[in-house]
């Protein structure tokens, strides 16, 4: 706690003191750094927010599973500012050199293509969507973490309670989870009318702002699974969609666990390109590249991983 209360306090000075932008912007007309890869989750239209929105809406922007149009926004701009906007086809060479910034999204929320859209398409920004295969083909599904966070509402007498409540659950189910089809229950199907997650057919349709790529067959902790599992999950994802239009060989982890024996499979075995965990990822090695989460709070936070002050400060304590 007092390392992320010192974190978000230097920050919170680097950001306000206008340092974080003057450094992001020397890099930039240097031309030093890494490219940086942002990941996020769901995004809600901002002028539904007002309204009544569901308990699984709530929670997903209580919890920072969701970012609201209007913030996604208002991050890009400040990103764009400092890097140049990355094409995410660039990634089917392998780890691309220079500053440019990708933008990507797990899971396969239909939001993203329906509330993130329009904010992309203004900003001139493309995507990658990590989906789940056994979603895809049947997305009325509603996973735990989807099912677990309405009910959290639901049932807890105040809004800290039940983030506190959800989050502790989660954490929990994440380091055991086999996956959707081997964890037993706690998987339901959505109201009638309602999907939450991209369909094959939605997939297949032409579009000019997202690609689709691989989180695996049914989103498991893939380091509690055999090198068989493994395989049937990394390959099944892939199967599942390969077929969209807009396919890149590329994998998302779950909950961003990987291990050695995940890594070798994907070095040896695997037609992955590149691979992404998230904040425990690497930055040069291709097979786990860490990515910045979109929801990281506070804002000045947020700005300072993507300047990556921190991970520098960091090195240079190593040397």
């Amino acid at each position: 706690m007092k390392r992320f209360i010192n974190r978000r306090t230097a920050a919170w000075l680097l950001y306000y003191s206008g340092i974080l932008f003057l450094i992001g912007m020397l890099a930039r007309w240097l031309g030093t750094g890494r490219p940086l890869f942002l990941t996020g989750h769901r995004v809600l239209p901002e002028k539904n927010i007002g309204d009544r929105v569901s308990d699984v809406d709530r929670m997903a922007l209580l919890s920072g599973h969701a970012i609201t149009s209007r913030d996604l926004e208002k991050r890009l701009k400040f990103i764009m500012r400092l890097r140049s906007v990355g094409d995410p086809s660039e990634l089917t060479s392998g780890m691309p050199s220079g500053r440019a910034f990708y933008l990507t999204f797990d899971d396969g929320y239909r939001d993203n293509v329906y509330a993130a859209a329009p904010v992309l398409q203004k900003l001139g920004v493309r995507a990658v969507v990590f989906l789940i295969g056994d979603i895809v083909r049947n997305p009325s599904t509603t996973p735990w973490w989807d099912t677990w966070g309405g009910s959290a509402i639901r049932n807890s007498e105040n809004e800290k309670d039940a983030i506190t409540a959800y989050s502790k659950r989660c954490q929990e189910r994440k380091k055991i989870s086999r996956g959707l089809r081997r964890d037993n229950g706690d998987v339901g199907e959505t109201s009638s009318g309602h999907l939450m997650y991209l369909s094959e057919m939605e997939i297949k349709q032409p579009n000019q702002t997202f690609y689709f790529a691989s989180h695996t067959a049914s989103h498991s902790n893939l380091t509690l699974l055999n090198d068989t599992e493994i395989a049937e999950e990394i390959e099944g994802g892939m199967t599942s969609i390969r077929d969209a239009p807009n396919y890149l060989p590329l994998l998302a982890f779950p909950f961003g666990y990987y291990n050695e024996r995940v890594l070798s499979y994907l070095r040896e075995k695997s037609d992955i390109v590149l691979a992404f965990a998230t904040g425990s990822g690497s930055h040069t090695d291709r097979h786990c590249l860490r990515r910045v989460n979109l929801n990281t709070s506070p804002y000045c936070l947020f700005i300072a991983d993507c300047v990556g002050i921190f991970n520098f400060l960091h090195r240079k304590r190593l040397h």
